[in-house]
Formats: C-alpha cells, structure tokens, sequence
C-alpha cells in the first residue's frame, strides 16, 4: 500500500493511506447492510458456483466482484478527508476520471458515483466511515460476467432472468471493449499520481503497522459472519441494472407483468399472457406516464377499464425507483 508522506509523516499531517489496487482471487457477492439475501439471491446457486455471499456495513443493492475487475480504495484517517462521503465522491471520482481519460476513454462520470464510456457504466464508488477512517471504494470494470451475476440473482421467472442477463450486458462497462485495456502494473502509478496531484501527496511506499493489521482480521472476521438483512428485496419488483436501467416484474398477480425500463422510459415490456403482451408493445419507447401509456394502450385496442388496471400495477412496479434522468 503506498501512503502519503510516509507512515510517520502521514500519522502526524493526517494523509491518507492509498490508493492501491488489487484484483479479487474469486468471484464473490457484496450485499448492503439492510439487505435480504434470501429475497435478493438464489442461495442455492451461489453455493453451486462457489459464490460468497459479504455483507458490507453501508447500504446499497447486490454488487458482483470478480477477477475481472480491478478494485481501488482509499483511506482517510479522522480529519484527513474532503468531508462527508457525498464529498468524497467529488474529490475522489475526478482522480478516478483523468486514469481512464489517461489510457483513452472516451469517460464521463454519471450520477453521483459512477463513471461510463461508451454508453456503459464502467465504475461505480462507494464510500463509508468504518470506525475512525473514512473509505473510498471503486472497482472499474475491465470485463464483465452479466450472465454468472444474473443467474445467482433471484428471478421470479426464467423470462426475467434473461432479461437481466441481457439488459447487464447492455448497460454495464467492458473495458476491453471501449478501449485499449492496460495491465494493472501500468494502471497502478498513473493511479496514485493522479491522486498525488489532486490531494498534494507525496506517495512512497509503505505497510500496515501490527494495530492497523489487527484491525484488518477483526473486520475480516465480521464480514465472515452469516448476512442477516431484512425480508424484502432491495428494489422491490426487481433489481437496478445502472444509475437508470432497472428490471423489474410483478408475478404475483396474474397475469406476470415485466419491465425493463431506461431513463424513465419502457425499453421492453412483456407477460406470459400471449394477448395482453402483444397489446403491451404499443408502450415500448413511451414514457413511464399514465396519460401516456393509457392512450397507447387504448389506441391498441384495450378497454378503458383494462388499460387503467394494468397501468395501476406498471406504476405501484414503478414507485420506488428514479423515472427521471438522462439517457443511458
């Protein structure tokens, strides 16, 4: 790990520890705090492939690590860092933005975590304050597995499941694909100079002291212990693909409703019942509004009356997600 001055100097100038990069050894499943892996994951599958389940001590929905990922943190000790994490984005993310700029892609940051090339998100953040420190957490996405995440994701059906895998595959980065994709030897110092030039740190190598290592096992050793979030999904008719792609369905009435929706927008909607899906496809493309769905719908041929019951149950799929922002 490298550190800013030294670890001696750091102590005393309160400079952060970092940035350092590393590649997980296996694929694994990192969970928010609150969340229910049972609603969430097919536990059975994770077991089949060898997938550990973590449950993270900050919030947010299922994230996918693997080795085809680069993972990057950063540590701030008490009164070192920007501020509160929404800060920390913004000092830390624009680092994040000139390394991939740096090796030629075409990189834009989106939302308040999350960094795209190529009409795909190809780094989301994190950030938290785990004990006295706070921490900075990113993984860029050089390759991605849509189809090993979504079939260890709890489906309502086969159909929703491909959809996902699908709709991952869409909207989640490839670096191998936006661009010429650098060994993590060459990513490593254009990282931490970055970083150098936009916190003023003078970096040289360093290790963790035997208090810090301690520290690390005892953090170890709780993540290790059984997830225990709550009973209901994270996203509850489905699961959040990237800042504004989500797939979701209602299979609890029928007949199934599912829904891809992008930037406010109905990119796919379907049901297993043959009629009502082929009526459904006047909506593609439309805005998630009642007024405009409705007419779509009645103008397909559908009774007033049917329209406004499955219009109620697309909007309550729709509630709790953002149908507002800028297209993928």
């Amino acid at each position: 790990m490298s550190r800013g001055l030294g670890r001696r100097a750091a102590r005393a100038a309160g400079i952060a520890a970092g940035p350092d990069c590393l590649r997980p050894p296996r694929a694994h499943l990192s969970i928010g705090a609150s969340q229910s892996v049972a609603a969430d994951l097919d536990t059975a599958e994770c077991a089949a492939r060898g997938v550990e389940v973590i449950q993270r001590p900050l919030g947010g929905g299922s994230v996918w690590v693997d080795p085809g990922q680069t993972v990057v943190c950063v540590v701030f000790p008490a009164g070192s860092h920007p501020g509160r994490p929404a800060a920390v984005f913004d000092a830390c993310l624009g680092p994040m933005l000139r390394v991939c700029t740096h090796f030629g892609l075409a990189a834009r940051r989106v939302g308040e975590q999350d960094i795209w090339a190529d009409g795909r998100k190809i780094l989301g953040s994190g950030a938290a304050t785990i004990g006295t420190s706070l921490v900075f957490a990113t993984s860029i996405l050089r390759r991605f597995d849509a189809d090993a995440f979504a079939a260890v994701v709890r489906c309502p059906s086969p159909a929703f499941r491909d959809w996902l895998a699908e709709a991952l595959a869409d909207g989640m980065g490839d670096w191998s694909r936006a661009g010429a994709e650098p060994e993590d030897a060459a990513l490593l110092p254009v990282l931490r100079e970055a970083f150098a030039q936009a916190f003023g740190w003078s970096l040289v190598e360093g290790g963790l002291a035997g208090t810090e290592i301690s520290a690390v096992e005892a953090a170890r050793a709780e993540l290790a212990e059984p997830p225990d979030g709550g009973t209901r999904r994270h996203v509850r008719y489905g699961i959040k693909v990237n800042q504004w792609r989500y797939v979701l369905e209602d299979a609890g009435q029928a007949p199934s409703l599912r829904l891809d929706v992008d930037a406010g927008r109905v990119r796919r909607i379907a049901s297993d019942d043959a009629e009502l899906s082929a009526r459904l496809q006047a909506c593609a493309g439309e805005p998630v509004a009642r007024y405009r769905l409705e007419e779509r719908l009645v103008q397909g041929g559908m009774s007033d009356e049917a329209a406004r019951a499955v219009l109620d149950r697309l909007l309550r799929m729709t509630q709790d997600i953002p149908l507002a922002g800028e297209p993928a």
